[in-house]
């Protein structure tokens, strides 16, 4: 989304009524559906509609791949220290994990 082709696109839609004091409810109603329908065929016109993969996981965040890694990581670590159950690369992956 480019905002600023967003915003032209509004004011260009916008620009034939220019701001006025509005006296009555009537002049305010015909007011705010000119603004909503400005708004609403500038969404329509710049918003590119995403279509996601069915299978996508949409919670999936970058945090989670940092913290996955990190897991990983100290996962191999702690499988060569396994000889050493009392390494401190044990206490940080079980941690990790929790978090994780």
């Amino acid at each position: 989304l480019n905002w600023e082709q967003f915003n032209e696109y509004l004011s260009n839609l916008l620009s034939p009524y220019p701001p006025q004091p509005l006296a009555t409810n009537d002049e305010f109603q015909t007011a705010a559906w000119r603004i909503t329908e400005a708004i609403t065929s500038t969404i329509t016109a710049q918003v590119l509609l995403s279509k996601p993969c069915p299978h996508s996981k949409r919670w999936w965040t970058w945090e989670l791949t940092v913290m996955r890694k990190n897991v990983n990581h100290l996962s191999r670590l702690a499988y060569k220290m396994r000889a050493l159950p009392l390494h401190e690369c044990h206490n940080e992956l079980k941690t990790l994990k929790n978090q994780y």
